[in-house]
């Protein structure tokens, strides 16, 4: 499997970090939530009814929210109004954590005023060990994790991105506003009858990944550009899932500019394109080895 000094094994050595700044580069990154709560401001404004909605729990919301409020440095003291200086203070708050600016504290605010942003790539300090129970414990509901230790290590870190790709979040593992406000009700019942009754990452093995793989394993070992040499099929999948982090995006950007919905109005260019990125993967995975390393 030699040749341009490159090895199939060597991108699982490449850490994770340069692999995000590699994509950055391509000028792939994940959508902000700006971006994504782009919407009908007078859905916000509606307020949210339960039993029990009264003007005193409405009142201990807002005192509640000038206190965290207060311990950020955000406002001077408690007024127990939702006035000007509270709504500038919301506002300030929504920009530093990119949350849309309209001064509306709703679920998602709500979501990053209450709860820390998790991540098992970023040290989790101890203070945040109820947080992490808590999010534990919505993930053991959901089927998804077996155990509650308080520690966001890599099994808590998996099971949240089966949740993401549950839900059809973007599935990075890091439990920020949007996935905490999932997890605490704002999403529709999942019913398993749409898995077909799989788990999730079974689903999205063999469902989702499978035709592409395949794809790019005849595109590998049938390629014209090669003199004949064959790998084992654990050599071509380690390859081919090299190029799927690679070719994804790419691919995606390009159909981007494409007069066709890929899928729909040429159903077999959405799997033959691997084959050709097949054809170039010697040549794909040496640029970029030589970016990473």
């Amino acid at each position: 499997m030699q040749r341009h000094g490159f090895n199939a094994a060597t991108l699982l050595r490449v850490p994770t970090m340069k692999w995000r700044k590699f994509l950055k580069r391509l000028g792939f990154s994940p959508p902000k939530i700006t971006k994504t709560l782009e919407g009908m401001p007078e859905l916000t404004l509606q307020p949210t009814l339960y039993i029990g909605h009264t003007q005193e729990a409405l009142q201990d919301a807002i005192d509640n929210l000038q206190e965290i409020l207060l311990d950020k440095g955000l406002i001077a003291s408690k007024t127990r109004r939702f006035d000007q200086d509270t709504k500038a203070a919301v506002e300030e708050f929504q920009r530093q954590n990119d949350l849309r600016v309209d001064g509306v504290v709703g679920p998602l605010t709500w979501s990053a005023l209450l709860y820390p942003t998790l991540s098992y790539f970023d040290a989790v300090p101890a203070e945040f060990e109820p947080h992490v129970r808590k999010l534990q414990h919505y993930l053991y509901k959901e089927r998804l994790l077996k155990e509650i230790n308080g520690v966001f290590d890599r099994q808590t870190s998996r099971s949240v991105r089966r949740f993401q790709r549950r839900y059809g979040l973007l599935a990075d593992g890091v439990c920020g506003p949007i996935t905490w406000s999932f997890l605490l009700g704002q999403r529709l019942a999942w019913g398993k009858g749409d898995d077909f009754g799989l788990p999730p990452w079974i689903k999205s093995l063999f469902l989702d990944q499978a035709p592409v793989i395949l794809a790019l394993f005849a595109g590998i070992h049938f390629t014209p550009l090669e003199e004949g040499q064959k790998f084992t099929v654990l050599e071509t999948v380690v390859i081919a899932y090299s190029l799927i982090c690679v070719a994804q995006p790419i691919l995606n950007k390009i159909s981007e500019f494409l007069p066709i919905q890929v899928g729909q109005d040429l159903a077999f260019f959405r799997f033959s394109q691997y084959v050709l990125v097949g054809f170039f993967w010697r040549h794909i995975l040496h640029w970029v080895k030589t970016i990473l390393l």
